[in-house]
This record gives structure tokens, C-alpha cells and sequence, in this order.
């Protein structure tokens, strides 16, 4: 056999020692796990809308109880999954000038669509923070609800602030979440007097419906000659509500009967889009408005017109021409869409004091003069 020269046997302990350096580093590469693309903050997009839109809403008080809703979106615009979404949800009230404050409550959950898989939003009452478990959200998948807040009698600024922590990875068992996002929102509360009673009344109220209305328990008086009590009924909206009231030139409405010079603009929308609502049929459920004229108003008129010859004229929108709002009785298929009906006029009026009370029923929203 022949023999290898020295400088063969050098060459092979070389070939020898590279592919032992090449296996172990091609055994190293398979025992690795797999690691998922890079994980980037901006993959979940996380969105709040605040009601009601104005910037501001009213404090509650006696008979009113005021809310304030959070709509928040989470969308997922990523190749990769998100894993452990958590909101946390805090509020916070700043003192009025008298030095006031008291806290935002949180009230109703409200899940969007009602179908959706819903996050268990727990609020301990110890804390008042609100907690809701999203979990995992899959490429381009979307997670929206709200959390709805009772307002506070007394405070200058509501603050929502939700932070958001979630991770990426292929699994729901991914290692804890690594990334965070704030969102913040504050509402100015409406406390300033005589116009946070009298004059404009803001809240939200969650599907279950409730009320709303100006002045003290919608008690009129020379100084407040106009209020406005709306019911709005129970449905799948949560609603972004609206009373504002003020005075206009005097019209005439129909033949020969000129208004007051009062007027009341209401406002129902869903709050979710911001559209106006429209409630079904005939009979209830149905917005029932009622409006009280005081007296101190009713004698600037000589004589004083009886309660069923006051005209009522409403027009949904500012680019409709108003018209006499009709009485209930006269068709049984009213109320229409943009077309209410005085479903009832009570005379309280005695001796110069007291007041008319006008109740209307209503499909949708609009504005009433007088």
C-alpha cells in the first residue's frame, strides 16, 4: 500500500477538523426554535372614540343620571398574531373651582357586534379600574365595544386613559406581552349655572334607554320659561343625546298663530356612527318628549291662548320649513319618520302661575318651537 506523504495527512486533519466545525453548527441550527418575524408596536392599532362628541357632557344631579361612553377598536393589521391583548381603564376627575370632585362610575358593558367574542371587562370596586381580557387577535382581526361611565355631580375634566399591553408570536402562549399603548380621552363637565341645567343638557345613555331634560327636575319658572324632558326607550343603540334650547324671532307657524319665540332642538344619534336614529312603528317603543311652558311665557301672549290652540312647529333639520306638529288622534299611523304628534296637552295654568305641558311622540329627533 502506498504511503501518504506528511503533507496529505495535513490536508485531511484540515478536511476533518471543517466538517466537524460545519456539523456542529447545522445541529446547532436545528435544535433552535423557530423564531416568529419581528415583532413591531404598530401592528395593533388601537382606536377611542368619546361620547358625547361635543367635548363636554353634564354633571348628574337630581333625577339625571349622566354618562359618558368609550368606544374602543382594536384591529390587528399584521401578517402575525397578537397575543394577551389586556385594556386596563382608568378615570380621573379634576376639582371644579369650589374644590369638588366626585368619582366616574363605571356602569355598562356594550359589545360590538353583540355577537363578537367578549372580553370579561371586571371592575373591582376597590380599585374602579376596569380590566378587559382580549386575548389573541389573529391577522386583521378587529375587537370593538364600550365601556360606558355614570358622570360624576361635581368635577371640571373627566380623563379616560386606557393602556394597552399585548406580544407577538405564533402562539397564545407567547412570552409575556411586550409592547404598550396609551389612549387617552378627557370631557369638560358641564356644572355652569343657569345654563348647565336650563339651557343644554349632554349625555350618553346605554341601550336600556333613560331620560334626560333641562331645568331643576324639569320644573319651569320665570326664570326658565321653556323645559324639555325626553325618554328615549330601550334598544341595541347606545345613543348620544342632546337638548339644546334657546329663542328665535316669532312666526308664524300656521294661519294666525304665531310662536312664542322658544325653541328646543333634540338630539338622538347612534353613537357607535354618529347616524340618526329611527325608532320603529306606531306604538312604543317611541322618544316621548314633553315640554312645559311657564306661565311668565304664556302671558306675553293677550289673552293668554288656550292649551289645545298653542301651535307646536318641528322641522328635522334647520333646511326643512317648520310645521304644526298634529294631534296623535288625527292618524292612527302617526308618528312618522321626521313627523311627531302631540299625543297629549294638560292645562296647569291658574291665576297667572303655573304652566302648559305638551307631550309629543316621536320616531326620531328634531327641533321644537313654541
Amino acid at each position: 500500500m502506498r504511503a501518504f506523504s506528511p503533507l496529505t495527512h495535513a490536508r485531511v486533519r484540515a478536511m476533518s477538523t471543517a466538517l466537524g466545525a460545519c456539523g456542529l453548527a447545522f445541529a446547532a441550527l436545528l435544535a433552535a426554535p423557530t423564531a416568529a418575524r419581528a415583532a413591531n408596536a404598530s401592528d395593533l392599532s388601537v382606536a377611542l372614540d368619546t361620547k358625547p362628541g361635543a367635548g363636554s357632557v353634564s354633571v348628574s344631579r337630581d333625577g339625571l343620571s349622566s354618562y359618558a361612553s368609550y368606544k374602543i377598536k382594536f384591529t390587528n393589521s399584521s401578517t402575525n398574531t397578537v397575543n394577551q391583548v389586556v385594556l386596563t381603564a382608568t378615570t380621573s376627575v379634576t376639582p371644579d373651582a369650589q374644590g369638588h370632585a366626585g368619582p366616574a362610575t363605571y356602569s355598562v358593558f356594550v359589545n360590538l357586534p353583540a355577537t363578537a367574542p367578549s372580553p370579561n371587562c371586571t371592575a373591582p370596586p376597590t380599585t374602579g379600574t376596569v380590566t378587559c381580557q382580549i386575548g389573541q387577535l389573529k391577522s386583521n382581526d378587529t375587537r370593538e365595544f364600550f365601556l360606558i361611565y355614570l358622570v360624576p355631580a361635581s368635577g371640571a375634566t373627566l380623563t379616560f386613559t386606557g393602556n394597552v399591553t399585548f406580544s407577538e408570536g405564533n402562539s397564545p402562549n407567547a412570552p409575556p406581552a411586550s409592547y404598550t399603548k396609551k389612549v387617552t380621552s378627557d370631557l369638560q363637565l358641564i356644572t355652569a349655572q343657569p345654563d348647565g341645567y336650563n339651557v343644554n343638557v349632554v349625555t350618553v345613555l346605554p341601550p336600556i334607554g333613560g331620560s334626560f331634560f333641562t331645568g331643576a327636575n324639569a320644573k319651569t319658572s320665570a326664570a326658565n320659561v321653556l323645559t324639555s324632558s325626553v325618554a328615549v326607550p330601550s334598544s341595541s343603540y347606545v345613543t348620544d343625546n342632546n337638548i339644546l334650547q334657546g329663542s328665535a324671532a316669532s312666526y308664524a307657524c300656521s294661519a294666525g298663530t304665531f310662536t312664542f319665540g322658544l325653541t328646543s332642538a333634540i338630539d338622538i344619534r347612534n353613537a357607535a356612527d354618529g347616524s340618526k336614529v329611527y325608532f320603529p312603528g306606531t306604538t312604543d317603543p317611541l322618544i316621548t318628549i314633553v315640554l312645559r311652558q311657564d306661565a311668565a311665557s304664556l302671558t306675553t301672549h293677550k289673552p293668554v291662548p288656550a292649551v289645545g290652540t298653542v301651535p307646536i312647529c318641528y322641522r328635522p333639520n334647520d333646511l326643512v320649513t317648520p310645521t304644526v306638529v298634529p294631534a296623535c288622534a288625527s292618524d292612527p299611523t302617526l308618528p312618522h319618520v321626521d313627523q311627531p304628534c302631540v299625543s297629549r296637552r294638560s292645562d296647569f295654568f291658574k291665576g297667572n302661575k303655573g304652566y302648559y305641558e305638551y307631550e309629543i311622540k316621536a320616531r326620531d329627533n328634531g327641533r321644537f318651537d313654541l
